[in-house]
């Protein structure tokens, strides 16, 4: 089936393409809970033919996570902070995380101290071992799982730490310094598993025949955290009609609340 019936069907609906037969994914705000903060996503994207193809088409699709990284620090306390009498107190006092196409590059400040308690004539004294401030930087790279072609996850390795004598020995041991690796990956999964909820940005008509094949941390502008996937997809007449209708409905209903 030729362009051109691609071209007739959007426009007798009222869609307006680009000459490149682009079709617009209106975007969607969508409010996120995430460790009791108030947290919104903007998602959105584009379909593109493929030249010299009938019916396959390009799909790229954005989410905006600037709201995110504004409120990383939140995000991430009650991750992190703890207060053990007996063993680590956590501190967090700063949290940051910047595009490093194509990962994400996230620093944390914080205050660590480990403390033991002994008995002495009967009575629990604490010591404290080490204390000291720290920075720790993460790097954090989405990629696809390979049993579910939708489904991001994200690859964490810790970078520099930043921290003298005893304590930045502490933190670059493999226990101590997995621990805050891994507290920091969950969290940040969390986030990112409601922010790529794909079923609130994909049309419904897309959702069973759409396999992603590329996914990145970008700069959205000014150092705005910007989440990118790409994938094809092979779209028939019928399907393509479904998918006018609800994209023509969709500028209707521009928030939803993430589950």
């Amino acid at each position: 089936m030729e362009k051109r019936f691609w071209w007739l069907l959007l426009t007798t609906c009222g869609i307006v393409l680009a000459g490149d037969m682009t079709l617009a994914i209106p975007p969607i705000t969508i409010p996120l809970p995430v460790e009791g903060q108030s947290v919104s996503v903007t998602t959105g994207g584009s379909i593109s033919a493929i030249p010299g193809s009938q019916d396959q088409f390009r799909v790229n699709l954005q989410v905006d996570l600037t709201d995110f990284q504004r409120n990383l620090l939140a995000i991430l306390r009650p991750q992190l902070d703890r207060n053990d009498a007996c063993g680590e107190r956590i501190a967090l006092q700063d949290a940051a995380i910047v595009p490093q196409e194509p990962s994400g590059l996230m620093t944390v400040k914080l205050h660590f101290e480990r403390w033991a308690c002994i008995k002495a004539l009967g009575k629990k004294v604490e010591k404290k071992l080490v204390g000291g401030n720290g920075v720790v930087q993460i790097k954090v790279t989405p990629v696809l799982e390979q049993d579910h072609s939708t489904t991001v996850r994200l690859a964490a390795e810790v970078g520099s730490i930043d921290a003298d004598g005893s304590l930045g020995d502490l933190l670059r041991s493999g226990s101590v310094g997995q621990a805050l690796r891994d507290k920091i990956t969950r969290s940040v999964q969390s986030s990112l598993d409601k922010g790529t909820n794909w079923s609130a940005t994909i049309p419904p008509a897309l959702e069973s025949i759409l396999a992603l094949g590329a996914v990145a941390f970008q700069d959205g502008g000014n150092g705005g955290l910007r989440l990118t996937a790409a994938g094809e997809v092979r779209i028939p007449a019928a399907q393509m009609e479904a998918l006018v209708r609800q994209l023509k409905q969709r500028p209707a209903a521009q928030s939803r609340t993430a589950q």
